[in-house]
């Protein structure tokens, strides 16, 4: 997704509207933590799908898993019954093939990828019209470090950005990070921030793996969903280098 794509407006007053669920966490500190559904309703197959229902009360998001893949996750919105079969087919089908629920935050709800390799995929989309928002990669446990919703309805991320790259900075940092920069998996304003090939030593000392394995760029980044659309985000953290497996 392009910078253009992640910077699309979400409208200010659809953002509020939802963001009105997440009124007891406006005023704390950021902290990694997620809305409490209503409920959580899980069904099996009889051929070993897993469905997912949960509820938030005012939206809920219907999953059905197939061991390590998913398929389309559905936003059901709005009063009655949001779960089960019938709710499904009326409900909107979201980006998120191959992906999890990981929670919400106020207006937004977080996918993440649930057979990743490497840095591992996510997507936010805004509850009110299922429209993916933001969708990047990021590594480590917990997936996001912190997260808040202010008072005006933005909401704020912090996580450890991962960029699975084609080629290895071990082996050739800055001809590897211009590539990465050229090709835009990488921000044009962290062109500058080429990590060294010594940031990657230990990585590749502890998977045993050859200098010319594709490496991880990763770095600590904080991303803030507007109140009125824009997203934008910043790198807290020197960019540092993994080992993709």
């Amino acid at each position: 997704m392009t910078d253009q794509h992640l910077r699309r407006p979400i409208r200010g007053a659809r953002l509020a509207a939802a963001a009105t669920v997440a009124l007891a966490v406006f005023a704390t500190p950021a902290i990694a933590a997620f809305d409490k559904p209503v409920s959580t309703k899980k069904s099996a197959a009889a051929d070993g799908r897993e469905t997912i229902c949960t509820d938030y009360g005012d939206h809920a998001v219907i999953e059905t898993h197939d061991g390590p893949t998913s398929e389309p996750a559905v936003l059901v919105s709005g009063d009655g019954a949001r779960c089960g079969a019938a709710a499904a087919k009326t409900g909107r089908k979201l980006d998120t093939a191959g992906l999890a629920l990981e929670g919400r935050v106020g207006p937004v709800l977080l996918f993440t990828q649930m057979d990743g390799h490497g840095a591992v995929d996510f997507v936010a989309i805004a509850v009110t019209d299922g429209r993916v928002v933001l969708k990047e990669a990021l590594v480590g446990s917990p997936s996001f470090r912190s997260t808040q919703v202010r008072r005006d309805g933005s909401v704020i991320l912090t996580y450890r950005r991962g960029v699975n790259a084609p080629c290895s900075l071990q082996q050739n940092a800055a001809k590897c990070w211009a590539r990465m920069v050229a090709e835009g998996s990488v921000p044009a304003d962290m062109a500058k921030q080429a990590p060294q090939a010594s940031a990657c030593t230990k990585a590749y000392a502890a998977m045993s793996a050859p200098r010319d394995a594709p490496s991880i760029a990763e770095w600590n980044q904080e991303t803030i969903i507007e109140y009125e659309g824009a997203v934008t985000s910043r790198a807290t953290s020197a960019v540092a280098c993994g080992v993709q497996p």
